[in-house]
């Protein structure tokens, strides 16, 4: 086992900042892609290149970024929060470098506070990319979770927490324990 590291040599400011800059340019490079998905799974088609460019031309370019806000803001602060969990996590744990199965664990302790970031931005997310294909009625980002809040109650916001915190395990937990193990090689 490796030599375990004090609070003072975490550092957690660089975890959070890889984790900030890991959230935004994730976001801008998929999310035209996850745009295109919706649509797709909506009814839009079926072919990714026919919807990215039938989207584009029929409502522009900036269309295929409509709803980005709120991704773009909680997947920021969704990966500063999860890198510097998953820092303390390992900590708690003990775990060590490499494929070691407590940076599993530690991932996976992180599905919690994703998940309650994650249901709201997905939710908000989604509304407005099928927002475009149907009823075109929210303004904005806020003005839709505003909406959706005033018509169905504050409890909407978690419609789907459960499954989405689980999705966060899966993924967290495994994403954590391939990065650890891949930096072996690196």
């Amino acid at each position: 086992m490796s030599e375990r590291k004090s609070w003072k040599d975490l550092h957690l400011g660089e975890e959070a900042l890889g984790g900030l800059s890991a959230g935004i340019v994730g976001t801008v490079i998929g999310f035209p892609l996850d745009t295109v998905k919706t649509r797709m799974q909506t009814g839009y088609g079926n072919s990714i290149l026919h919807v990215g460019k039938q989207v584009i031309q029929k409502e522009g370019f900036t269309s295929l970024y409509k709803g980005i806000g709120p991704p773009l803001i909680s997947l920021s602060i969704l990966g500063t929060l999860t890198f510097t969990q998953y820092s303390y996590f390992q900590e708690v744990y003990q775990s060590d470098p490499g494929w070691d199965w407590r940076n599993y664990i530690a991932g996976v302790s992180c599905s919690p506070m994703a998940g309650m970031v994650s249901t709201i931005e997905n939710l908000v997310k989604t509304q407005m990319q099928v927002d475009n294909v149907s009823k075109q009625e929210f303004q904005s980002s806020f003005h839709c979770l505003r909406t959706l809040v005033e018509r169905h109650g504050v409890g909407v916001v978690y419609t789907g927490h459960g499954v989405n915190t689980l999705r966060e395990a899966a993924f967290l937990g495994n994403y954590f324990y391939v990065y650890e193990g891949m930096r072996q090689f690196l």
